[in-house]
């Protein structure tokens, strides 16, 4: 389990981690740009909702010194709920920020976590698999105008389609139990 962050240099570069400073990860997957914080003393807080990537990290030989000083506190959580899990452990202020966005390359590597496309394995698609219902579900009770609905609200597809191409994708909806 672990993700190189891309742009790790200028993220350290802008926010000039110290001792004195404390940072927010609000997505710490691997731990790559927590990692190289707590490198330069400074305090940070994790949150990610992915339950791999929390006991991944908390099962860190590397770690467990920041984690027993409380050097680095992980929480599962999304982000959303940053704030109030800042208050909860009295951390701030914030000196920075980071939130790496987007699917890791663990989640599409990991056959058994539905998110790739290059190997087999149930379609779940979910960062929290403890919450909510595996994609296969939604694809295979869904009605292709739920579908597009979902679509629309939840990922911002619908909106991003030309005309031409919403029926094509409401047709290769339907059309899904056929091919079966």
């Amino acid at each position: 389990f672990f993700h190189q962050p891309v742009l790790l240099q200028p993220v350290c570069t802008s926010l000039q981690p110290n001792p004195t400073k404390r940072f927010l990860d609000a997505t710490i997957g691997g731990g790559g740009h927590t990692r190289a914080l707590l490198a330069t003393g400074a305090r940070v807080l994790g949150l990610d909702q992915d339950l791999d990537a929390i006991r991944h990290l908390e099962t860190d030989v590397a770690l467990q010194p920041a984690l027993a000083t409380q050097q680095l506190i992980i929480e599962k959580s999304n982000f959303i709920h940053a704030a109030e899990i800042c208050r909860q452990h009295h951390f701030g202020p914030l000196d920075g920020v980071i939130a790496d966005l987007g699917v890791s390359s663990y989640q599409f590597d990991e056959p058994s976590r539905g998110f790739s496309f290059r190997q087999d394995g149930p379609l779940d698609m979910r960062f929290d698999t403890t919450r909510g219902v595996p994609a296969a579900e939604l694809v295979n009770t869904l009605d292709a105008e739920a579908l597009a609905d979902l679509f629309r609200r939840q990922v911002g597809l619908e909106d991003r389609l030309q005309d031409q191409h919403r029926g094509h994708l409401r047709h290769a909806i339907s059309d899904r139990g056929n091919s079966q």
